[in-house]
Order: C-alpha cells, then sequence, then structure tokens
C-alpha cells in the first residue's frame, strides 16, 4: 500500500515485531484512508520519512469484531476509529489456505483496496471462509513496514 508520512515523531521510538526494531508514530494519509499508525522504517533517521510517499507492508497488533459482511450493498473501506492506530476494516478474502506449520491452523488474507491484512484463525471463529467473502473487522495497533527492508 502506499502511503504518505505527514508527520513523525522521532522522538517517540519503541521497538516493534519480533525482532524488535525501531518505530515510531506517524500520521499518514493514502488513497484509502489516512490516520495515526507506527513506522517502521528502512532508514536509521526517521525524520527524513516526513512528507515522502513509501510503499508499505500493514501488520496489526490484534484483530476484533471480525463478522462476514451481508452483500449486495458491501464497498471495500478503511476508516481510522477515535483510538489511535485503530480502523474498521470493510474487505474481501483474497485467499485462504492452512498454515504451514502442522498445528492445522487456517491463514487468511483480506483486503480493502491496497491494503492487505493477514490473520489467522486466532482472529476470526468461522474456518470455513472462501476467496471473495465479503468481510468487516476492526484492526489494533496498525504499523506500517517500509518495503525496503
Amino acid at each position: 500500500m502506499d502511503i504518505t508520512i505527514e508527520s513523525i515523531d522521532a522522538s517517540a521510538m519503541k521497538p516493534l515485531g519480533f525482532t524488535q526494531l525501531p518505530s515510531y508514530p506517524v500520521r499518514f494519509s493514502s488513497a484509502l484512508v489516512s490516520g495515526a499508525a507506527r513506522l517502521v522504517p528502512f532508514g536509521d533517521d526517521a525524520s527524513e520519512y516526513l512528507g515522502r510517499t513509501l510503499y508499505v507492508e500493514l501488520a496489526q497488533e490484534r484483530v476484533s469484531g471480525f463478522e462476514r459482511a451481508a452483500p449486495p450493498h458491501f464497498e471495500e473501506a478503511m476508516v481510522a476509529l477515535e483510538e489511535q492506530g485503530s480502523f474498521q476494516v470493510h474487505g474481501r478474502i483474497a485467499s485462504a489456505r492452512a498454515a504451514s506449520d502442522s498445528c492445522g491452523s487456517v491463514v487468511v488474507t483480506a483486503v480493502a483496496g491496497a491494503a492487505a491484512f493477514f490473520l489467522s484463525d486466532k482472529d476470526f471463529a468461522d474456518e470455513s471462509l472462501q476467496e471473495g467473502d465479503a468481510v468487516t473487522f476492526r484492526v489494533h495497533g496498525l504499523s506500517f513496514w517500509d518495503e525496503q527492508i
């Protein structure tokens, strides 16, 4: 997803992810949505990202409220919620498959416009999801990972 960094707080670094990479709070805009999230940049100087447009992958700390949506009046969308880093997502299942590990879990990719979210069956209860199904859910703790990483 392409985002433009509108503001970044380079003084509020917080380690994020399995490898504990530095992340920074940002305000961003995109063709789909504007709001607040954390950015894990490729470079060392976070302030150099102000005003730049980046191609990023999305990750989230958790998902809530996952349910099937009711077509036919369904439109893909992403809306910023009051809680910083939280968004309501209306999307479609782009893929659903068994995880490659031996746990027997299911992994799905849900897309809304250019935003792709990777979810596991910990995030949803319905294992009968199929490609094209309309879904709605909330993401919390949204982070952007600079694709140059």
